[in-house]
């Protein structure tokens, strides 16, 4: 219930405001006091700390209220660093890094806005100027935080959101050089999150395939944290799909294990096939498909949208094979929907994707055929 988003973060923090005036009100009590003994031991009992402080920051991060918890993360933010100045210091009132860190974390989650971005990086700024070369090891930069910014960026519609998380990226390895903190060394997450912010780019294939062949490289200098895994190809191979790219993405498509494989990573091919007119590339993908099915590696078998997506790849391309080709995959998909497969169920993508083919060779005549066999 989106009403009731944000209940727990606002009952945490009113609980923290709680424990804040009972303390105040307990200093006040004890002012003028020579003796010590005079104290209330309640008082002593009531002492916030800086983990107080993050548990509820942390709290409306994960809270789900957009900018507006985002800003009361902000703002309790602010209020410890008040607290931590006021107490002359106090270590147990010092905001650490993963205070810092949930900030960010809150505006990366918080809309598909550069502003925030913009904010969460600025968190990232202030995080660095604080703590990168702290010797306190509780103090200590990780990864976690320049990730969190670099998915900011990756949810952001734009052509430069790419180029802000590889920058992102570039600072985190010119940190983790200069500080030899073994914790600032990109990983998988890390680049795949910079991928994802290149797929709307106008280069975002030819960009991720870089990235991509970073990682490999990467891994084999010993960074076995970079190591591409399952997700890192389907980002890369999104990328190249929405690029004209298709040929790369098959390629990618090979290098991944068959068992790591599925019938969404080969429909995203298909469909850069289909988006670039090229029906014969995508029957080819939609065999392997059915091969891989065939062979026990049940995740591979194709369903409706695989041949309806393959007959379109035909539709589209320049070949007189087109309507062969397509009424070819339509009795194909019926056959495999008649023997059980309920996941091959015909329906209006098909006659779609034929009429298509029929009426762009200049047969509009011949759409009653397709008509006739949905009637079967």
């Amino acid at each position: 219930d989106k009403q009731k988003m944000g209940w727990g973060a606002e009952n945490a923090e009113r609980i923290l405001e709680w424990m804040i005036a009972l303390k105040e009100k307990g200093k006040r009590k004890t002012v003028g006091k020579k003796d010590k003994t005079d104290n209330n031991p309640v008082d002593d009992l009531i002492l916030v700390n800086n983990r107080h402080f993050l548990t509820v920051i942390d709290a409306w991060a994960k809270a789900g209220k957009g900018v507006m918890g985002a800003i009361r993360c902000e703002r309790l933010l602010e209020r410890l660093e008040n607290l931590y100045q006021s107490s002359g210091g106090d270590p147990k009132l010092r905001p650490g890094p993963k205070h810092f860190g949930a900030v960010i974390d809150a505006y990366s989650r918080a809309d598909d806005r550069e502003s925030t971005a913009e904010h969460a990086e600025k968190f990232l700024d202030k995080l660095e100027d604080l703590f990168l070369h702290s010797t306190n090891p509780n103090d200590a930069l990780s990864n976690i935080v320049y990730n969190l910014v670099i998915d900011a960026w990756s949810r952001r519609i734009g052509h430069k959101s790419g180029e802000r998380a590889n920058e992102v990226l570039r600072r985190m390895i010119k940190n983790y050089k200069q500080t030899k903190n073994p914790s600032l060394r990109p990983d998988v997450i890390s680049y795949t999150g910079v991928m994802k912010a290149y797929v709307t780019h106008p280069d975002g294939g030819k960009e991720a395939l870089q990235i991509l062949d970073e990682m490999k490289e990467q891994f084999k200098s010993g960074n076995v944290n970079a190591k591409p895994d399952f997700k890192a190809y389907a980002v890369a191979i999104d990328a190249c799909v929405r690029n004209g790219l298709s040929i790369e993405a098959e390629r990618l498509l090979d290098e991944l294990d068959d068992s790591a494989k599925n019938q969404t990573i080969f429909n995203t091919v298909m469909n850069g096939y289909r988006i670039e007119g090229r029906g014969q590339e995508a029957e080819t993908v939609l065999k392997r498909m059915i091969e891989l099915a065939d062979r026990g590696y049940r995740r591979c078998s194709p369903n409706s949208v695989s041949f309806g997506v393959c007959m379109e790849a035909w539709g589209r391309s320049k070949s007189r094979l087109k309507v062969h080709a397509c009424k070819e995959l339509l009795k194909q998909c019926v056959s495999r929907y008649q023997s059980g497969d309920s996941t091959c169920k015909p329906n209006l993508l098909h006659f779609h994707a034929l009429a298509g083919a029929i009426t762009s060779i200049g047969s509009q005549d011949r759409v009653s055929e397709v008509l006739s066999l949905f009637e079967k």
